[in-house]
């Protein structure tokens, strides 16, 4: 096994609708699935919201394309990584006819979903939908019975993203 040292990217986010989104810039792994790095994961024991920097990759944020959607463990097997960078989206809702949400509602984060707080629209269901976030959440960031939509997210001028160093 590889050990790899892990230097997070982080950003503190200002509005409840923008989230850090990291897409691959390479394809060396083969990956054919949505091409936006599936966050969180959890990695040398820390779950992780965005693309990190590790020894292997000189410094360039790296994403796994390969993790499990149960336990959110990130594979070991380097060759299933990509280089990645990341932007701050503002993300609100297409119309949702599952739940009949309206366009523009604005999403709502953090919120949890399977036990793990998200920071992002779920771009890894289970179940195969599209991307998809909270609309409202409670006191605990719960998202109540039909309170989510489809994922319709921007480049966002505000707000802070990762991508660069680490540290």
């Amino acid at each position: 096994m590889v050990s790899l040292a892990v230097f997070v990217v982080t950003g503190a986010l200002s509005s409840h609708d923008l989230e850090i989104r990291c897409t691959p810039t390479t394809s060396r792994s083969g990956y054919s699935g949505t091409p936006i790095c599936p966050v969180p994961f959890y990695y040398d024991d820390e779950l992780r919201y965005t693309a990190v920097a590790t020894n292997y990759s000189n410094g360039v944020t790296v994403c796994p394309m390969n993790v499990d959607p149960y336990t959110r463990e990130a594979s070991d097997d380097i060759t299933l990584w990509e280089d990645a960078t990341c932007e701050t989206m503002q993300c609100s809702t297409a119309y949702t006819n599952v739940t009949g949400m309206a366009a523009g509602t604005p999403c709502t984060f953090p919120f949890y979903e399977g036990g793990v707080l998200r920071w992002s629209c779920v771009t890894d269901d289970v179940w195969g939908t599209p991307s998809w976030c909270a609309t409202q959440t409670d006191n605990t960031s719960t998202y109540g019975y039909m309170q989510w939509g489809y994922c319709d997210c921007v480049v966002s001028d505000g707000g802070r993203g990762g991508g660069g160093g680490g540290g």
